[in-house]
């Protein structure tokens, strides 16, 4: 329909409540549905690239609807500022292969750890991820039981006139909770993981990453009209 489809939250308590009040919002919509989620300081500079991954991303979300694909991007050195993802074995009968069971997390490693996962062909987590709304829910309900139960009370007036007082209500109570670190790196056995090799990816978490990306894009920028 022509209505909104923003969902705001009356205060900020970390990236866990945010993302289990927009699948629970997604699912009163659909249950059914998959859904896809785009930290916000995260760039890609080759979007017809990136885009192709997510949409592999979510062909093997549709094959096995038990997956949570994350997209781990194949790294160019021993970067110290990003978190690790450990793969293994491959997932059988979904992207030819290509989609791979999570090992284990690596956060932010020291220099001597982050050359050895380089050596293993560890990637870099970019935290984009796809997956149906119902396992997403699941996984919550595995890892954060407690936010869960919180927010299973309050759905029902998801959708309702009730919504916008019960939401301030609810997170008034709600502590915060970091969405990566207590939901993904608490359950690895859950989540796969798909190697990204020629996207570009950058996390935006320091101003000299910020600025190299600018002054990267303005390059492009005139390189292109000296072009035309």
């Amino acid at each position: 329909g022509g209505g909104s489809s923003e969902i705001i939250q009356p205060s900020n308590r970390g990236t866990a409540p945010a993302i289990l009040y927009s699948l629970l919002s997604i699912g009163r919509e659909d249950p059914n549905a998959q859904a896809a989620l785009f930290p916000a300081d995260h760039y890609f500079s080759d979007d017809i690239a990136f885009t192709r991954y997510v949409d592999l991303a979510f062909q093997a979300v549709a094959r096995q609807p038990d997956l949570v694909v994350l997209l781990g991007v194949v790294p160019t050195g021993p970067e110290v500022e990003y978190g690790w993802i450990q793969p293994g074995a491959p997932v059988r009968g979904v992207t030819a292969g290509r989609v791979l069971r999570v090992r284990r997390f690596w956060e932010k490693p020291s220099l001597e750890i982050a050359k050895r996962l380089l050596a293993r062909r560890c990637l870099w987590n970019s935290f984009v991820l796809a997956g149906s709304v119902q396992t997403l829910l699941r996984l919550y309900r595995r890892t954060v039981p407690e936010l869960y139960s919180c927010f299973e009370a309050f759905r029902p007036m998801i959708g309702t006139d009730r919504e916008q007082r019960a939401i301030h209500d609810l997170y008034a109570r709600v502590s915060p909770i970091d969405f990566s670190k207590e939901v993904l790196c608490a359950c690895p056995v859950a989540l796969s993981v798909l190697p990204v090799e020629d996207a570009s990816w950058t996390d935006l978490g320091s101003i000299d990453r910020v600025l190299k990306v600018a002054a990267s894009c303005e390059c492009g920028r005139i390189e292109r009209e000296q072009a035309s």
